[in-house]
């Protein structure tokens, strides 16, 4: 069985520094805020471009990087319906 072909959502990243990761996308990759969320030292961005999201960084509380803890945050994918979600998760 063939698994169906999905489409990357956007990616999350856990960062140090949520400003300095924000601007680095807007420069670097020419993304726009698409909004905000979170609060106190759990925030996000979401940043896109034309609308679409792309990637998700998030600042982490202590604000400091672990070699042992992974950096993506997470990973999505997109489908049309929840059936090719479920044969995803049958292969």
């Amino acid at each position: 069985m063939t698994a169906p072909a999905l489409a990357t959502g956007h990616i999350g990243l856990n960062v140090t520094d949520l400003g300095r990761s924000v601007d680095f996308c807007r420069r670097a990759l020419g993304f726009e805020q698409l909004g905000v969320g979170g609060e106190g030292d759990h925030r996000f961005d979401f940043l896109g471009a034309d609308g679409k999201l792309q990637v998700t960084p998030w600042q982490r509380r202590d604000g400091e990087f672990s070699a042992k803890t992974p950096g993506l945050q997470h990973l999505s994918c997109q489908v049309d319906t929840i059936d090719q979600v479920r044969e995803v998760e049958s292969v």
